[in-house]
């Protein structure tokens, strides 16, 4: 991120901004992974929905990040490629993990 934001990597703006979202991702996720966990012990879930409760905030600490900086590879793209359907996935995933001890 040091070189693209001074110029030592060359990276057109988009590439820029979502460079700088992943790595603000990247630092925020895993803390709401590891908060998240805190009430999960405290409810009583299991099976499929106490999966998806329990992956939800880690598998989105690794994915979304990814999403962001996969979805800009290549030189000077104009619009994010397909990897950006990524991060859709995983808004959706990680929802279903927040909203699954309440269910």
């Amino acid at each position: 991120m040091e070189k693209v934001v001074a110029g030592g990597y060359p990276a057109n703006s988009l590439q820029k901004n979502f460079f700088r979202a992943g790595h603000a991702h990247a630092a925020a996720l895993p803390i709401l992974g590891i908060v998240i966990q805190i009430p999960l012990s405290q409810v009583e879930t299991s099976g499929p929905i106490g999966w998806i409760a329990a992956a939800g905030g880690p598998a989105a600490a690794i994915l979304m990040p990814a999403g962001f900086f996969l979805s800009v590879l290549g030189e000077d793209p104009a619009k994010p490629g397909r990897l950006f359907a990524l991060l859709w996935a995983v808004r959706s995933f990680s929802r279903l993990g927040s909203c699954a001890p309440g269910c």
